[in-house]
């Protein structure tokens, strides 16, 4: 996972970083982002299963899990839904009703609980021992992948296949965040990550095989999150070093440049997309609170 760049004479290091913002960017969030409350320790996930839901997920400072939606028109108040996580949630959903969320518990194992239309599953222990958090993606109907770093500092991938988990896979790399993944099409995975030099480091899967390493630049904080609204595209979200909140997008052929979106971040932000062209987004302000934004 190594690419060589310019030096950033500004901060005297071998990627680009991403550019400042004024104080007048510094407190978007906390003004004209949606204000959901909340108390976040780890960070903050989403995931819809249909154009006018919302499901939103945290960890909160004493470690259980908590639940906020919206039904097209109005927000839940929080749930609490209980355990004791030592990351950020990942959650995905692969069917109408259907939430399938992730944690490491404090034995850095990775968790499974699951909205099945009526209730909560029970905790569901999948294994491993990782580092940072978990990220989840569905390419298809009661298909699941998730993904985390190990003690290595490597990527390991694990597959339900509708019946059965498979073992851990070892994809590589050397990865400094949690992962992100997002699924653009039957059994197609992207999966995302901060590399050692805090630039973005992309992976996919095209239904036969992995793709190699491919350096994104940038340089960021706290992890990265992907969402896509159509087969052929990707929306990638991170925190700079400004934490301000920054874009890059891929058509299908090529990726955009880095885009700035302002506001002062004090976590790994979530995106989902719920609808073509509309992607929602959601980070810790400066209080911890959780704050939507929508694009």
């Amino acid at each position: 996972m190594t690419t060589s760049y310019l030096t950033t004479a500004a901060i005297g290091m071998p990627f680009p970083a991403m550019s400042h913002a004024s104080t007048a960017d510094m407190p978007t969030f906390s003004t004209d982002g949606e204000y959901l409350d909340g108390y976040c320790q780890y960070g903050v996930t989403a995931a819809s299963w249909g154009e006018n839901r919302l499901d939103v997920l945290l960890t909160a400072s004493i470690g259980p899990l908590w639940h906020k939606w919206w039904d097209g028109s109005t927000w839940s108040d929080w749930q609490r839904l209980g355990g004791y996580c030592v990351s950020a949630p990942a959650a995905v959903s692969w069917g109408t009703n259907r939430i399938d969320t992730f944690v490491l518990g404090s034995d850095r194992a990775t968790y499974r609980t699951w909205w099945d239309g009526s209730r909560w599953s029970r905790w569901e222990n999948l294994g491993g021992y990782s580092h940072y958090g978990v990220a989840a993606a569905s390419g298809g109907e009661n298909r699941l992948d998730i993904f985390t770093v190990g003690i290595d500092g490597a990527m390991y991938h694990k597959r339900w296949n509708g019946s059965a988990w498979d073992e851990w896979d070892n994809l590589g790399g050397y990865c400094f965040s949690a992962p992100a993944a997002v699924a653009r099409g039957m059994d197609c995975i992207d999966t995302f990550v901060l590399g050692g030099d805090g630039a973005i480091y992309h992976k996919g899967w095209d239904g036969s095989r992995w793709s190699n390493w491919e350096n994104l630049g940038g340089y960021c904080q706290y992890g990265v999150a992907a969402t896509s609204g159509s087969e052929n595209q990707l929306d990638i979200f991170t925190v700079g070093c400004d934490g301000a909140m920054y874009r890059k997008g891929w058509d299908g052929s090529t990726w955009g440049d880095w885009q700035h979106l302002g506001g002062y971040c004090t976590s790994a932000p979530a995106a989902v997309s719920r609808s073509a062209n509309r992607i929602d987004t959601f980070v810790a302000g400066g209080d911890r609170a959780v704050y939507h934004k929508c694009y």
